[in-house]
């Protein structure tokens, strides 16, 4: 994954494949955060054998994942104190992606997931 872009972005500039990371359920349809769910959805029904519980087996998920969105010119935004968007880059999109994955696929066992070791 390549560097990405880290200024503060106004929401009205807030494009379709932006991937919101926040815990705001108004978010969870925000048309970006709708893709992640098709493609993390897709990536899991692509790759059965992703014990998603699995820490190592759920970060190469969320690379692959993070890569899909950052494909389509998705970004992965974070609201400021001030209320603007930032891209919060690939490190925090990392970590978001795969406490996404485990919140819905992992605990409950869903599409991919698996058993803890």
């Amino acid at each position: 994954m390549t560097g990405v872009n880290m200024e503060a972005i106004d929401s009205a500039r807030v494009q379709r494949f932006d991937v919101l990371c926040s815990s705001d359920p108004s978010h969870v349809v925000h048309t970006g955060n709708t893709y992640l769910q098709d493609v993390a959805e897709g990536y899991l029904t692509e790759n059965p054998a992703v014990r998603i519980n699995m820490t190592e087996e759920r970060v190469t998920a969320s690379v692959h994942i993070i890569g899909a969105i950052r494909n389509h010119k998705g970004r992965f935004l974070a609201k400021t104190k001030r209320g603007t968007w930032k891209d919060v880059g690939n490190q925090l999109a990392l970590r978001w992606v795969s406490l996404y994955l485990k919140r819905q696929y992992g605990e409950e066992g869903g599409v991919g997931g698996g058993e803890e070791i």
